[in-house]
């Protein structure tokens, strides 16, 4: 994983970060670390609401290259989950009860389709912190974050 950065010299909100062959614009406000091949992005000093960015790659063997696309839009029907699109991008939330932390805390799933690329974000939140501005500024980031989802070499 690389941050890319243009012009050093003007401060810019976000920092792209490459994934594999795609990159992902992650706030500036977040740092972010590889955790062997995934992007986990997380305000300092903070040990909750972690964004967790997966990339899978999945080749069709009919050599059509919108194998993410269409492994989303199956997933989100089978989830009964409202569909959402931007150009090339397609994607569905949701979200459910989390196995650790105290009673109530939940996770959430963004999972996103590219071409061949499917991109899973998530994020626990325990039920103490989900109704802080924390875990909402966190939260925030992810609909940016998709839409700035492209392969690298793409503009931004």
């Amino acid at each position: 994983m690389r941050a890319h950065n243009p012009d050093a010299r003007m401060p810019k909100p976000t920092t792209s970060v490459e994934i594999g062959e795609t990159i992902v614009d992650i706030p500036s406000m977040l740092e972010w670390r590889d955790d062997d091949g995934t992007l986990v992005a997380y305000l300092p000093g903070t040990n909750f609401a972690n964004l967790r960015f997966t990339l899978l790659t999945i080749e069709r063997k009919d050599g059509n290259l919108d194998g993410g696309v269409r492994a989303i839009t199956r997933r989100a029907a089978e989830d009964g989950a409202k569909l959402e699109t931007s150009g090339r991008k397609v994607w569905y939330y949701t979200t459910e009860p989390a196995s650790e932390g105290s009673e109530g805390s939940r996770m959430h799933y963004w999972r996103v389709g590219m071409d061949d690329h499917m991109l899973v974000i998530s994020c626990f939140v325990d039920s103490e912190m989900q109704d802080s501005a924390e875990a909402a500024s966190v939260l925030s980031c992810v609909q940016p974050a998709i839409h700035s989802f492209r392969k690298a070499g793409w503009p931004a």
